[in-house]
């Protein structure tokens, strides 16, 4: 019988391969179920471990972090594969080669993670574990950081290719099923990113042709009734208003080259004098008082002198009530609007 290999008794394998999977499971759970202060042989406690399998689990799972730290996590998986295949009764060729691929993989794994100073479980486990500390303490005295980082990639890969059937061919054949969904998916959405463009066209277009419909309509619209009301026009300067034009649709380079070339024109209208009211209602200029004399003499000569005169405002009645007049001109108001007009034509 080969090394791991299945016997000829399909029975025996799969009792044998359900063996295997008790085993793997067992581990596993204790390793993930693993507390530091569980009794094991790194710790001693009179307490109960609180492990999922118990003192075995506690002892098993203590011993696997502090050898191979992190990489403890692979001889489960290790173990279900072996089973799978006893299961199945399916020959296992090169068991030696693949148990000693196992051992290359656990080890390179080791020492490629104790490389990150990193603790777990609160800093009671290295993440290397053990055996991956004085591995890579050993490749970086011997080849230094590059040379200890290629040769733990090298063993890595040369594990992989021992322990499983991987190959490149194989691996283009496994990653063509991502690629193909992949190129498929950037194919339907290149193909969403074009129907949308062409909607938003679409829209586009259908939002200038309401547009030029709508402008075409009004525009027919206002000769229409331009056409029915000819009077429309001369009524704003029959008014005496001044004369504005229908507005039309027009561009907005149509309309700032309009407005520079039109200057402004503001209609001046002059100021008419007031006439000065007549002389009959002016008030009468009110007597001076006489100059006075200084001393005795100037009071003597003067003799009795009369109370000083108390002035009064005339009243509103002799006011005359401004004439009437227009602000505008109305023949003015016409000549403009008729500019304006001539230069809109």
């Amino acid at each position: 019988m080969k090394l791991l290999s299945p016997t000829p008794y399909k029975r025996l394998n799969e009792a044998l391969g359900f063996l295997y999977l008790s085993a793997g499971l067992v581990m596993l759970l204790s390793l993930v179920s693993y507390h530091a202060q569980d009794p094991s042989w790194n710790t001693a406690s009179d307490a109960h471990p609180v492990n999922l399998v118990g003192y075995p689990g506690s002892y098993l799972s203590d011993a696997l972090f502090q050898l191979f730290g992190a990489a403890a996590f692979l001889f489960p998986f290790l173990v279900f594969g072996v089973a799978w295949k006893w299961i199945r009764s399916e020959e296992l060729p090169a068991g030696g080669v693949k148990s000693a691929g196992a051992l290359l993989l656990a080890l390179s794994l080791c020492a490629g993670l104790s490389f990150y100073p990193v603790r777990m479980f609160g800093g009671s486990v290295l993440i290397g574990g053990t055996v991956g500390v004085v591995l890579a303490h050993y490749l970086l005295h011997a080849l230094n950081l590059a040379g200890a980082l290629v040769a733990v990639f090298t063993l890595l890969v040369l594990s992989v290719y021992l322990v499983s059937t991987f190959s490149l061919a194989r691996l283009e054949a496994w990653l063509a099923g991502p690629r193909r969904w992949l190129e498929r998916r950037a194919e339907a959405f290149r193909a969403l990113r074009a129907r949308l463009r062409a909607k938003a066209v679409e829209k586009a277009g259908q939002r200038a042709r309401r547009r030029s419909e709508q402008l075409a309509g009004e525009t027919a619209q206002r000769r229409v009734r331009k056409q029915e009301n000819p009077a429309e026009d001369a009524e704003p300067q029959a008014a005496g208003l001044p004369w504005e034009p229908a507005a039309e649709p027009v561009t907005r380079r149509e309309r700032a080259s309009r407005e520079s070339n039109t200057l402004e024109e503001i209609p001046i209208c002059p100021i008419e004098e007031i006439a000065p009211p007549p002389e009959a209602a002016r008030p009468a200029p009110v007597p001076e008082p006489p100059a006075r004399k200084s001393g005795r003499t100037a009071a003597a000569a003067a003799g009795p002198q009369s109370p000083a005169p108390v002035f009064q405002l005339p009243s509103t009645d002799l006011l005359n009530e401004p004439p009437g007049r227009n602000p505008y001109d109305e023949q003015e108001l016409k000549d403009t609007a008729a500019r304006i007009k001539a230069k809109f034509q």
